[in-house]
């Protein structure tokens, strides 16, 4: 309850970003994860499905705390939003997001863009959202199977947290992160790496300022 006047004017606030059409209007840095950064149609469609879900849960508070006002404008907002369904363009993230914010088929996104390629695209930001998507599904081997090579392929290289940002393409010939690399074997951090990862250890060697390697 010490945070109710301040959930109600964050609720608010949110609620105004849904236009009259329906489309999401966050400004800003516009964001979900490393994997779908250059897809802008994903990170729309991502953003739209976030909102409506941030409103959801809005309403769902509002409703715990007997504030029937801003419980009614959530719902209102949620359902202007929920038919304006952009394209994922491929995005893993995007997609689930839309599934879980109840924007489609759990079905028809799994066989169209979640199962295709496999781990490809996944991120360790919204990695569980994928998972969870394919559980609404049905799929759980999949999500099983995603488990098992895209975070278990940290794990076989001696990660002791999820990384920032990872691709399975780079497990092709590297050793693990707490060993040396051996003759002929990459180093996962210093001959991989995207983003926020990349040319870390060189940043490092020459006392640049770039943001630690993975794990």
């Amino acid at each position: 309850m010490d945070q109710a006047s301040y959930l109600r004017a964050l609720l608010a606030r949110l609620a105004e970003l849904v236009g009259t059409d329906g489309c999401e209007r966050i400004d800003g840095m516009r964001f979900l994860d490393w994997p779908s950064s250059s897809n802008q149609l994903g990170v729309t469609a991502g953003l739209q499905a976030l909102l409506i879900m941030t409103l959801d849960a809005g309403q769902r508070l509002a409703h715990a705390l007997g504030d029937s006002t801003t419980a009614k404008l959530c719902a209102r907002a949620a359902a202007r939003a929920r038919p304006v369904v952009p394209d994922p363009h491929g995005s893993k993230s995007g997609a689930a997001l839309q599934v879980l914010a109840g924007q489609g088929d759990p079905r028809d996104a799994a066989r169209a863009i979640l199962k295709p390629a496999g781990a490809q695209g996944v991120s360790t930001f919204y990695g569980y959202y994928v998972l969870k998507a394919l559980g609404r599904a049905g799929d759980i081997e999949t999500a099983l199977k995603l488990i098992r090579t895209y975070w278990g392929g940290m794990l076989d290289r001696g990660a002791t947290t999820f990384w920032e940002d990872f691709d399975l393409a780079w497990l092709k010939g590297s050793g693990r992160i707490d060993d040396l690399p051996k003759r002929g074997e990459k180093d996962l951090h210093g001959d991989h790496g995207a983003y926020c990862t990349r040319d870390s250890v060189t940043a490092s060697a020459t006392g640049g300022r770039a943001a630690p390697p993975p794990g």
